[in-house]
């Protein structure tokens, strides 16, 4: 049985205004205490039973407002939504390429490996440049390009600088040999020459 009650002007459509209890007329009003007599009055022959509201499991996602598909890293604004379980998106949201920036997280400081995890764990495209350092800097992060905090595009490579002893991760340098320079010759007087200066 499905009841549906409309409460009104049969004359016009002018707003009532002051007629439940000097008060307006809404939904909870007339209409409400209209809809409950005659329910109630339908329902009295039937038996009452009890009966359990299956409530479904759900999941929560973060997802891309716009789209409402999953949320990469690169999105600007990122919500938490629920879903019915097997209901939820498995496809992550092409809308956030076109501005995909964000900040260079702090790894200086950090050991090689943790650092490279973590940015890319962050999907940051990751490039590593030796450089000299002193001894208690060696296989730590010592500077990154960008800087942390500063934004980074999605195709830009996070520069991270870590220090070395050595000059290279390779073979040492090596500078290459000198050759050794020739001495230079005497020249050779032919013996008809005479030597205006010989005595």
């Amino acid at each position: 049985l499905v009841t549906a009650v409309w409460v009104g002007r049969h004359d016009s459509n002018a707003p009532m205004r002051s007629e439940y209890q000097g008060g307006p007329v809404f939904g909870g009003t007339w209409p409400a205490v209209i809809w409950r007599s005659f329910m109630e009055g339908a329902h009295r022959p039937m038996a009452m039973r009890e009966f359990e509201l299956e409530i479904p499991e759900t999941v929560e996602v973060v997802v891309d407002p716009v789209t409402g598909l999953l949320a990469s890293q690169w999105c600007r604004e990122r919500e938490v939504r629920s879903f019915p379980l097997g209901s939820e998106p498995t496809e992550v949201s092409p809308g956030c390429d076109s501005y995909r920036q964000r900040p260079v997280p702090r790894v200086v400081g950090m050991r090689e490996a943790d650092a490279l995890a973590l940015l890319e764990d962050d999907e940051f495209l990751v490039q590593v440049v030796t450089v000299i350092g002193t001894p208690g800097q060696a296989g730590t992060v010592v500077a990154t390009l960008p800087a942390a905090g500063a934004m980074a595009r999605h195709d830009e490579p996070v520069v991270i600088q870590v220090a070395s002893t050595a000059v290279s991760r390779g073979r040492p340098f090596e500078p290459a040999p000198r050759e050794e320079e020739p001495e230079p010759l005497e020249p050779e007087i032919p013996d008809d020459v005479v030597d205006p200066w010989g005595p």
